[in-house]
């Protein structure tokens, strides 16, 4: 007779059959894994971005709000500037900077969430200048001329005189408020970066060029915020709102959303 030989399976070979990978399956997984984050990570900061534009939008329409209020207050007159370019803070206390603070009540609406640039105050003046802020910005500004204080500037065709027409001194002279753009804004270096307003007049020529070295337009996914004198706000790409065609003399514009005389 023969004996019938039985296998002894151990608990840990029988873990081992059942749920053990082999190599090629663990490559297999690792695989997926990396494929999913490559579809979700671009997705995930795609989300971020466009939350920060939002949030960012949202302030600078608390701006255009405030300027509305301003002019409520003040008969209908508009804002100032103050902040030259390259540094010298000319008249702080007159700018809108200053200014506009009792109606927006906040200096952190000053700074979009993204903007890293590096004349922003640095610790531990910050939190000097922040002070100086909540206090109103009266009286003399924290000493340090080069010092950005917003991430967004005035429309200088508002407050300058171009071609012959401005300064605008009263919002019921913008005919076209709701399409003339009041803010915008700023590059994040150079001289431009420490102003309050720009000069959108010098741009014809070479428009994005030009235009890069005062504001920066291609901040959220390749547009910006732009807030109007109407005190609405858009997410507009640069040539919708600057956009001048060559092709005849004088030169036409497809878009000027600066220039109040053609805004539209």
């Amino acid at each position: 007779m023969f004996k019938r030989e039985t296998t002894r399976y151990s608990p840990s070979r029988l873990f081992m059959s059942w749920g053990g990978f082999t190599l090629v399956e663990l490559l297999v997984v690792v695989a997926i894994i990396a494929l999913l984050l490559g579809i979700l990570l671009p997705a995930l900061a795609k989300a971020r971005e466009a939350a920060r534009a939002t949030q960012c939008l949202a302030q600078i329409r608390g701006i255009g709000t405030a300027v509305q209020m301003y002019a409520t207050a003040h008969r209908g007159a508009l804002i100032e500037v103050g902040l030259a370019h390259g540094g010298t803070h000319a008249n702080v206390q007159g700018a809108w900077i200053g200014t506009l603070s009792e109606f927006y009540g906040n200096a952190l609406i000053n700074r979009c969430p993204i903007d890293k640039s590096s004349d922003w105050p640095q610790p531990p003046d910050d939190l000097v200048w922040q002070q100086w802020f909540e206090e109103g910005a009266t009286g003399s500004p924290p000493s340090g001329d080069r010092v950005r204080m917003s991430s967004y500037g005035v429309n200088g065709y508002i407050n300058f005189s171009v071609s012959g027409n401005g300064p605008y001194k009263n919002i019921s002279e913008l005919f076209r408020a709701s399409g003339t753009i009041y803010f915008l804004e700023l590059t994040e270096v150079g001289d431009y970066a420490l102003s309050d307003h720009v000069h959108p007049e010098t741009w014809a020529l070479n428009p994005e060029t030009e235009a890069a070295k005062q504001i920066n337009f291609d901040r959220h996914l390749d547009e910006a915020n732009y807030a109007f004198a109407d005190g609405h706000a858009e997410k507009l790409a640069f040539r919708d709102t600057y956009d001048p065609d060559w092709s005849s003399m004088p030169p036409q514009w497809r878009h000027n959303l600066y220039d109040p005389q053609v805004a539209r």
